[in-house]
């Protein structure tokens, strides 16, 4: 993490949960079963390292940022992320149940450029090391 910097890795993070997303709604392009699967395992993959990545990092980063109050943000980051595992679920099947298939990836995928571009802005480019 040190030769990328916790920015660049977070940041790119957010980009590749986003391009796995949405290459999800691509895969109904395909007639063929076989090659929406590998698709479809492929960017299934893809999702589980670029979550690896935003947690990871941002753990780093803010562990860096607030050293006197880690398990206070820690405890309100797990909150946050225990609310976005009960209500994503939710959210997408009413998502799906109202306009199909691809709108829950394209609305995630979408969400997640949409944090990118709010870390580049509210994330310092040099995070103190630990």
């Amino acid at each position: 993490m040190r030769s990328i910097g916790r920015k660049r890795l977070l940041l790119f993070g957010f980009l590749l949960a986003s391009f796995s997303m949405i290459g999800f709604c691509i895969g109904h392009l395909y007639l063929s079963h076989t090659p929406y699967f590998l698709l479809f395992l492929t960017c299934r993959a893809l999702l589980g390292m670029s979550t690896a990545m935003i947690q990871s990092t941002s753990l780093s980063i803010i562990s860096s940022l607030f050293p006197h109050d880690v398990i206070k943000i820690m405890g309100q980051l797990e909150v946050a992320a225990g609310f976005g595992l009960t209500a994503g679920p939710l959210i997408g099947s009413c998502l799906y149940s109202l306009w199909g298939f691809n709108t829950p990836f394209m609305t995630f995928g979408i969400l997640f450029v949409l944090l990118g571009l709010i870390s580049v802005k509210r994330v310092p480019h040099d995070v103190p090391k630990l």
